[in-house]
């Protein structure tokens, strides 16, 4: 139950940034959190590139380290994409 609640923490900001993104489609405004949040998820995505590209360097578990890179690599380019048409919707661009 208490690793069910955790996990249900960390997803709210992926969450967040999914409402808001739709929102933000329709009816652009001024406000940033969202982008922010973005940036903050993206940089803990991107730090977690490490683990299994460290893991696949030693030759650890190669098949599912080589999966959970990819997913992880998924997960940053998504992230980015979010970002940057994010910033290009809130300038009207």
């Amino acid at each position: 139950i208490i690793f069910a609640a955790i996990s249900f923490v960390c997803l709210l900001p992926q969450v967040y940034i999914g409402f808001k993104g739709l929102k933000m489609a329709k009816a652009p405004d001024s406000s940033r959190a969202h982008i922010v949040w973005g940036i903050i998820l993206l940089a803990f995505a991107v730090i977690g590139l490490f683990s299994p590209a460290f893991a696949i360097i030693k030759q650890e578990e190669v098949g599912e380290n080589v999966s959970q890179l990819f997913s992880v690599l998924l997960e940053v380019i998504v992230l980015f994409e979010y970002v940057k048409y994010a910033y290009l919707v809130q300038k009207g661009e």
